[in-house]
């Protein structure tokens, strides 16, 4: 069995790193993520009221950014951990 994942073309994190330097007078130290394992994502936490007031403008600037391609899952992993 083959499983299949979405993988960001440009990666999640450049993605991020772009998406904070738009943000005009961003409190970079006071946004609460944290990493979901079993779906080797980070998530902003949207407990948070801060971080939750940035959510809309990440949603509209993921959307207009991210290109996606399917990859196989180790192929996904092994891209991932080249990353690092």
């Amino acid at each position: 069995n083959c499983y299949y994942e979405v993988d960001h073309i440009i990666s999640f994190s450049d993605i991020y790193k772009t998406f904070i330097e738009t943000i005009e007078n961003l409190e970079v130290n006071e946004i609460k993520t944290y990493y979901d394992s079993k779906k080797h994502r980070q998530f902003f936490d949207l407990s948070d009221e801060y971080t939750k007031s940035l959510n809309n403008l990440w949603v509209d600037y993921h959307k207009e950014n991210a290109t996606f391609q399917k990859l196989c899952k180790n192929c996904h992993l092994l891209k991932t951990q080249k990353k690092k």
